[in-house]
């Protein structure tokens, strides 16, 4: 998983989200990677919820999600699923 900030990770959801809305999809798959472990802070914790009401303030409606384990043990992935309002 990358490193990348949570500020950094809920930007490419929003980038991401506004492309699919603009190029009028109906459907826009979204996963984020969550990491769980001794050195994981509140606000990585925080990150998935953040990235989630990011994608839905571009117009998305977040309708089914599932998670999936990541190759490192200590990654899960949150595949969410959006339709358009």
């Amino acid at each position: 998983m990358s490193r990348r900030s949570s500020d950094q990770r809920v930007g490419f959801a929003a980038m991401d989200a506004g492309t699919a809305y603009r190029n009028n999809q109906q459907v826009f798959v979204y996963r984020v990677a969550q990491r769980f472990d001794s050195n994981t802070s509140a606000e990585d914790a925080a990150g998935a919820g953040a990235q989630i009401a990011a994608i839905e303030d571009q117009g998305w409606f977040l309708t089914n999600m599932t998670s999936a384990p990541g190759a490192d043990p200590q990654v899960t992935y949150l595949v969410c699923l959006f339709r358009r309002r």
